[in-house]
């Protein structure tokens, strides 16, 4: 990258020299679009301390360096303005977006929401992203409407808006006033797509924070939703699940097989738990619609797989490591949840984990699983 003409030596008695180093024609420098990098170095490599009070050019300066920094000034863009820029490829009412065939449509949606992404990680982006209309777009783009958004179009929406959320307590404010979390256990309900789905389900997480927040503050919690919440993130408990999906005509509904990803898994055991100890009245429901016999199965199945395979992915021992910890939640305090383990025999499979963890690995880097496992063996005696 060039950044400036070049400073005239302050003695040359060689005319040849002295040619080589007679500063350029400002029109002859190429600013680059983005310059971030290339100025932060010319503004360290003409930096002279002493001559910051002074009104006049250090000696051996060349103006011409001066005239390109100003201009470098002119061509800097605030992060605001490329987001800004990066939503217009959403607007249906500009006439080249318009003439987008489908896939060159989808392509460049992704592309903006990728990068939208990276912006709105940083907490002033996100404010200045809610500031110039973005929650709304990507609220759209959820939905499997008129448009047919693709599967990794509403995926990438559904990141980018729980990245949002994490950012702090107002932004979920207005998130939670406009029911972005209602939106998404709707379109949670009859999505099909595995990716889709967990993303979904990680945007429902981040939103459900602020919910059990102002519950706690005495504020109104629609238990309608915690229990649909507590039904849709069971359905993540098994590898693969069946699920009955109503079309979007409201008519009719027709049944699917889904694959569910270990990262999926590992969010729905840490949904449920926040859920557990946020709402414990709710342990009931969840009995009843399968979310113990779910985790129990997990754990069994990873057992099997362990016994199977030397190795396991770390992703696999997070994955029950999250599963436990969401089943002692939930059989704390619970005869019935306890009685039901003794009958599926979980004792025994608690007992292969610890023997497992203890022969075949180092248990101090197991501590906290351990003692999970521990806790869960004392409630079962």
């Amino acid at each position: 990258m060039y950044l400036g003409a070049p400073i005239k030596p302050k003695n040359s008695s060689n005319n040849e020299n002295a040619e080589e180093n007679k500063p350029k024609k400002i029109n002859e420098y190429k600013l680059p679009k983005d310059i971030g990098p290339g100025l932060l170095k010319f503004c360290l490599t003409h930096s002279d301390s002493p001559n910051l009070k002074e009104t006049v050019l250090p000696e051996g300066r060349d103006p011409k360096d001066y005239d390109w920094l100003k201009q470098a000034f002119d061509n800097l863009e605030d992060d605001a303005k490329k987001m800004k820029k990066l939503l217009e490829v959403f607007d249906e009412s500009k006439e080249e977006n318009q003439q987008l065939s489908k896939q060159d449509r989808e392509s460049k949606y992704i592309t903006s929401l990728e990068t939208l992404q990276f912006y709105i990680e940083d907490i002033d982006n996100a404010g200045d992203f809610i500031k110039i209309g973005g929650i709304p777009v990507l609220i759209k783009l959820l939905g499997q409407g008129a448009e047919q958004n693709g599967d990794k179009v509403r995926a990438d929406a559904a990141t980018c808006l729980s990245t949002i959320t994490q950012s702090e307590e107002t932004i979920q404010a207005y998130l939670h006033s406009l029911g972005v979390l209602e939106l998404a256990v709707k379109q949670l309900q009859k999505e099909i797509n595995p990716l889709v789905r967990e993303k979904f389900l990680s945007l429902i997480s981040s939103l459900l924070s602020y919910e059990i927040r102002i519950k706690n503050n005495n504020c109104t919690f629609d238990k309608s939703i915690l229990n649909t919440i507590v039904e849709l993130a069971t359905t993540f408990l098994s590898p693969t699940v069946e699920l009955t999906v109503q079309l979007d005509d409201g008519s009719s509904t027709h049944t699917v097989s889904i694959d569910n990803g270990v990262s999926g898994i590992s969010k729905a055991c840490f949904l449920l738990n926040k859920i557990f100890i946020a709402s414990p009245d709710i342990k009931e429901f969840a009995i009843k619609c399968g979310t113990l016999d779910g985790l129990i199965g997990l754990i069994k199945a990873f057992n099997k797989i362990q016994q199977q395979s030397s190795s396991l992915l770390d992703t696999q021992i997070v994955m029950v490591e999250k599963a436990e910890i969401a089943l002692l939640q939930l059989i704390d305090k619970n005869n019935s949840a306890l009685e039901q383990c003794k009958q599926q025999q979980l004792s025994s499979e608690i007992e292969k984990r610890l023997t497992y963890i203890t022969k075949n690995l180092n248990p101090k880097d197991y501590e906290d699983e351990i003692q999970t496992l521990n806790n869960i063996k004392s409630l079962l005696k």
